[in-house]
């Protein structure tokens, strides 16, 4: 069995004597020159096109146009029938009976006391009627105006009936005004001292404070 063991040793021993070997011939060729080193080029560097830069806008000015000029004209209203607040019946006056009796010539009939209808209500309580009736979304469009309207009052003090005789310009304003007429008290007129149904302009102005 020495002998075997001998022989193992002997030929691991005999090639690793010959790789020392081998890498010591390579290691002299190349000190020496023989085989010359080898060279690697970089790689060429690629083209870099360059873009113009755009060239830079010219701003155009533009002179602001003031368009026309629109003239402020108040709205005008004709005087109203009934005075506001007016409760006494002092102010009497004589008037022709527009029917006249039969058989008379115009303009010579009965003379009559006639007393127009008038506002009890107090300003301070028209106001708030107003404002109790203003539309909530009239008060947020900034809406205003002043509605007049015909009202038949009745014998009996109060608004019979009414309409617009002239518009504030604003639908729910003009709406508005039986609400508010509800709130107010009248003085029926007086024809002859009796109690009589009776037309009256009145203005409702809509106004925001």
């Amino acid at each position: 069995m020495s002998h075997v063991y001998a022989a193992r040793g002997a030929r691991q021993t005999a090639v690793l004597a010959a790789i020392v070997g081998l890498h010591f011939a390579v290691y002299l060729a190349v000190a020496t020159g023989l085989f010359p080193p080898i060279r690697v080029n970089p790689p060429e560097p690629l083209p870099v096109t360059v873009l113009p830069k755009p060239p830079k806008p010219n701003p155009t000015v533009v002179a602001p146009q003031m368009g026309p000029l629109e003239v402020y004209a108040p709205d005008l209203y004709p005087e109203p029938d009934i005075p506001i607040p007016v409760i006494s019946f002092d102010d009497k006056h004589t008037v022709s009976d527009p029917e006249g009796s039969a058989g008379e010539t115009a303009g010579s009939g009965p003379v009559v006391d006639y007393v127009p209808p008038a506002l009890r209500t107090r300003p301070a309580n028209l106001a708030t009627a107003i404002n109790t009736c203003y539309p909530a979304a009239s008060r947020r469009m900034n809406e205003e105006g002043t509605v007049v309207v015909l009202v038949t009052i009745g014998a009996a003090g109060s608004a019979t009936n009414w309409s617009v005789a002239q518009s504030s310009g604003f639908a729910r304003l003009d709406a508005a005004i039986a609400c508010v007429l509800r709130k107010l008290d009248f003085v029926a007129g007086r024809r002859d001292g009796q109690a009589v149904s009776a037309e009256a302009r009145l203005p409702i102005v809509f106004r925001l404070s």
